[in-house]
């Protein structure tokens, strides 16, 4: 099946619907437990619902990749920081376009809307206490699952166990995610991302061509006029010395 991917830039947030509440038990997974919710989210695309599948550009890793709990920590810090502000604000309305429309959802659910004030909000930009300069636009997390495919530069896909050796602190990671679902607890309200395709690039440094004579330690040359003829007689004297040293 053919599958429109939005870029970030591309997505407007009032495309966005939502289906009525469901309960979690009634879903094909059935891995939720008693007294959770669901909303489907899907995106109208010119006469149609689809899935919001969102490409995200690559990001920098300042963490290894968490094998055990299969998760990833990506700051809004981009290959291309061009799109640092841009992503953070995308974020940020997305997560208030979520909290807004959840929450008339929800008043017009007889069996949820009298929790909806004791209820908190898990949001999809999340902030970090991390003093690093990356992290000061907020941090997205991604949980991969077996179906989760993991490509190098080359358009290779990596098995898992190579995972780590690639996603790893200064790589980038570039991703498609889907945002599936909305699920209602008790007590949190919870975005569901699935990240389908991640992108991983290693971050090499840059190549530099020095143009002209760039040397410092120059200490057998300094405050001296010329350091060629000095060099010419050390190199006369050398070999002289070496001369009288064998000579008979």
């Amino acid at each position: 099946m053919q599958v429109k991917i939005f870029k970030y830039n591309e997505i407007n947030l009032d495309n966005i619907n939502y289906s009525k509440p469901i309960d979690a038990s009634l879903a094909s997974s059935n891995e939720y437990k008693k007294g959770y919710h669901i909303i489907y989210v899907s995106y109208k695309y010119e006469t149609n619902n689809v899935p919001l599948l969102i490409e995200i550009p690559s990001l920098q890793l300042t963490d290894q990749y968490n094998e055990v709990k299969k998760e990833l920590l990506l700051p809004l810090s981009a290959k291309d920081n061009k799109h640092n502000k841009p992503l953070h604000d995308f974020f940020s309305e997305l997560d208030k376009k979520f909290i807004k429309e959840i929450t008339k959802i929800l008043k017009l659910n007889k069996t949820i809307s009298n929790k909806i004030n004791s209820m908190s909000y898990n949001a999809v930009l999340k902030v970090s206490d991390e003093s690093d300069e990356s992290y000061k636009n907020g941090v997205i997390q991604l949980k991969l699952s077996d179906n989760t495919d993991v490509y190098n530069a080359n358009k290779e896909k990596l098995s898992s166990d190579k995972y780590s050796t690639y996603m790893n602190k200064e790589s980038y990671v570039g991703s498609i995610i889907e945002i599936t679902s909305i699920l209602i607890s008790q007590e949190q309200i919870m975005i569901t991302i699935k990240p389908h395709q991640l992108r991983v690039t290693l971050a090499i440094p840059k190549s530099v061509t020095l143009t002209e004579y760039s040397f410092g330690f120059d200490s057998e040359c300094s405050n001296k006029p010329d350091c060629s003829e000095d060099s010419e007689k050390s190199s006369e004297q050398s070999e002289y010395e070496m001369s009288n040293e064998y000579s008979d």
